[in-house]
């Protein structure tokens, strides 16, 4: 199965570089897909609204392409037995396009969760978050595949 990975994309960029580096990881550790990354495609392809994903599949030999969103994150306080506590939550949106003939085969959306002590950084718990939410999805994705 080839497959094209694309960015899960949000305005931070540590977070991003995590949630694509988890769904590579998992993808190809499967041993289900060739993934050709979405930087080298945009070499080949000026991206054009509508039919962007099915054109970049087409030119790597893609089945599939597999792109997402962060839509959510969230970094809270809150109060534990031992004091204050840090939270870092990430909603993760993942979508599996069928090249052939543009067909959405997945679409879904999780919530990732990571606690940390009051000296936890953000960028830290929220790439953790990020990690737990792509890896779910990764895994109902990998078992899509055939």
């Amino acid at each position: 199965m080839a497959g094209v990975a694309s960015k899960v994309t949000h305005r931070s960029p540590p977070v991003d570089r995590e949630a694509s580096e988890c769904l590579l990881d998992a993808l190809v550790s499967s041993g289900r897909f060739r993934v050709v990354e979405r930087e080298n495609m945009e070499l080949l392809l000026e991206e054009q609204r509508g039919e962007k994903y099915s054109r970049i599949g087409k030119l790597a030999g893609a089945e599939w392409v597999v792109y997402g969103a962060i839509t959510e994150v969230v970094f809270r306080g809150e109060p534990k037995q031992e004091g204050l506590g840090r939270i870092g939550e990430v909603q993760v949106h993942l979508r599996v396009v069928r090249v052939e003939d543009g067909a959405f085969i997945f679409s879904k959306g999780h919530r990732g969760i990571a606690e940390g002590p009051s000296t936890s950084y953000p960028d830290e718990l929220l790439k953790r978050a990020a990690r737990s939410a792509v890896s779910k999805l990764a895994e109902e994705i990998v078992e899509l595949a055939p």
